[in-house]
């Protein structure tokens, strides 16, 4: 999220200087800004796929131990062969 607020800013800045210290000066600070902004976009990527890839994580792991309580708690087919 910084990388967004820090985007704003130098545009917002880059384009109040520009009257005073040219043109030349709007221009790097645009392209700092889309830079910048893109660095706050492959954040949110890398972000998103890494909680993704958690989220299959735990999913893996609630369903194995679901099996395990399941295998816990289900009758054992010798009581039931020693019930008839």
């Amino acid at each position: 999220m910084g990388a967004f607020a820090s985007a704003t800013l130098v545009t917002l800045l880059g384009a109040g200087a520009a009257p005073y210290l040219g043109e030349l000066w709007l221009h790097v600070m645009a392209w700092l800004g889309v830079a910048l902004g893109l660095v706050g976009v492959g954040g949110l990527v890398l972000g998103c796929a890494a909680l993704f890839h958690a989220t299959q994580l735990s999913l893996i792991h609630i369903r194995e131990e679901a099996s395990f309580v399941r295998e816990c708690f289900a009758p054992s087919k010798k009581a039931e062969a020693t019930d008839d």
